[in-house]
């Protein structure tokens, strides 16, 4: 026999007795014995095929084992009827593990079968089954691949067979009666496939809904509106003032628009064609013209009128329904400080523009036509007669000091030797090369030995002094 050794935190001693090897170990307070079947390889108890159970104390120096009937002689016992005894009696085995003890085809060395019995005692019952059956939810026959269990048999409500399309439908399966419904009936792939299709949309009219498009879409004869199933209408709103805005409140559905209506809904008075979203704002008229929610937001333009004389000031101004004291609708007043100052009133010779035609005294003379009114002129030494009394130059003096009828005031220094300009001097701002006060220009040329004349020739050598002096 072999001697086995296991670790425990006891003392641990192997009998070897008959053909059973028997393990002991020790508590602390009594001996306890567990039974293994004797053999070559015993190093690992928990490996034989029956459960090790403890055995009674020791009697008269012999081992009491517990053993089972085994009434269907398969070598295993049934765990619920045994018996303690030195040796096993008749009809009686070591093990305890058979699960049916009445067949001796049933043991845990039994081979499992499709029979509905647990063959190999495991606690599972035909664990080995291989067909597939498929649930026939609806009862028509045809199973749903998609809902499959393994049986050895066919279970309630399965099939063999899982070729239903919709196993919701007790009346949709292969080689049923395909009707006009939208549905796969016969399970063939094609839905309504014999039902007519007069538009020629690949969609049975059967199935189909009218929509607006101009076409019978359901084979029904009737077109768009005049079918009451059409479907997909559009929203039309009344326009009773005819200004292309429709009423929100006044609205019908259809295809097309109706005659009166349209597809705008955003007039704010359908019964006034001068009021829509489209016109500007009429000031001061108590509607909401252009429908922006506000009554009269534009105001009237009001003009200050201060000196009262019923023109406005241009650049003071007032936005108001109501005409404002000392505000006039008019804006023509180029002088609001002035009450005599305004559009056509009489102009006078003050040097004002009187009347607001942009022109001073327009109505009266200007005899110099300098743009100043005889009558707001004043006389200056400019030979003209700047105040229009018919005398020129008067106040300035008379004196013509050259004779030439220009009075000295006007006149210009010429080179004549004469006092043109009454100055007191002759000839000024003329060149006199010789000094002698006389502006070369009227000075002649004397036996001197000066330039007199100033015309780069001395005495003889100007041939004017030889005339002159010759008598040339």
């Amino acid at each position: 026999m072999k001697h086995i050794y296991f670790t425990y935190p006891t003392i641990i001693i192997i009998i070897a007795f008959q053909n059973l090897i028997s393990l002991r170990y020790f508590t602390g307070t009594k001996d306890l014995y567990f039974v293994g079947v004797k053999g070559e390889d015993t190093s690992v108890l928990n490996d034989l095929k029956f459960e090790l159970k403890p055995v009674k104390e020791l009697v008269s120096n012999e081992i009491v084992i517990t053993f089972y009937a085994d009434e269907d002689s398969d070598g295993y016992g049934d765990p619920s009827k045994s018996i303690d005894a030195v040796s096993a009696p008749a009809g009686y085995v070591l093990n305890g593990n058979d699960c049916d003890d009445t067949d001796s085809a049933i043991n845990p060395d039994a081979i499992e079968v499709c029979d509905g019995v647990d063959n190999n005692c495991d606690g599972q019952i035909d664990e080995i089954a291989t067909t597939t059956f498929y649930l026939d939810g609806d009862g028509d026959g045809y199973g749903d691949a998609l809902n499959s269990v393994q049986a050895c048999v066919n279970p309630v409500g399965y099939v063999a067979n899982d070729n239903d399309c919709d196993d919701t439908a007790a009346s949709v399966y292969p080689g049923a009666l395909e009707i006009c419904d939208g549905v796969d009936n016969d399970c063939d792939g094609r839905i309504d496939e014999d039902a007519p299709d007069l538009n020629g949309d690949g969609v049975p009219d059967c199935s189909e809904m009218e929509i607006c498009d101009g076409i019978d879409n359901d084979g029904d004869g009737l077109v768009d509106d005049s079918d009451p199933s059409v479907v997909g209408l559009a929203m039309w709103y009344a326009d009773l003032d005819d200004d292309g805005y429709g009423d929100a409140t006044n609205t019908i559905q259809a295809c097309s628009a109706p005659v009166g209506y349209v597809s705008d809904n955003i007039d704010c008075d359908d019964s006034n064609a001068s009021v829509n979203p489209g016109v500007p704002d009429i000031p001061c008229d108590g509607l909401d013209n252009n429908c922006n929610g506000q009554i009269d937001e534009i105001a009237l333009t009001y003009f200050a009128d201060v000196d009262s004389d019923g023109f406005g000031d241009a650049s003071n101004t007032v936005q108001a329904c109501i005409l404002p004291t000392g505000y006039v609708s008019d804006n023509t007043d180029c002088d609001d400080t002035n009450a005599a100052v305004y559009p056509n009133a009489p102009e006078l010779c003050d040097g004002v523009d009187n009347n607001c035609d942009g022109h001073v005294d327009e109505d009266f003379s200007d005899s110099d036509s300098d743009g100043v009114a005889d009558c707001m002129d004043t006389e200056t030494c400019d030979g003209l007669d700047n105040d229009g009394d018919g005398e020129v130059d008067e106040g300035f003096s008379d004196t013509d000091t050259d004779g030439d009828g220009i009075a000295d005031c006007m006149d210009s220094e010429t080179c004549d030797g004469l006092d043109n300009d009454g100055d007191g001097d002759i000839d000024e701002g003329f060149s006199d090369t010789d000094g002698d006060g006389i502006a070369d220009c009227v000075d002649t040329e004397t036996c001197d030995g000066l330039d007199n004349d100033g015309d780069g020739l001395v005495d003889d050598s100007d041939f004017l002094l030889q005339d002159s002096y010759f008598g040339m």
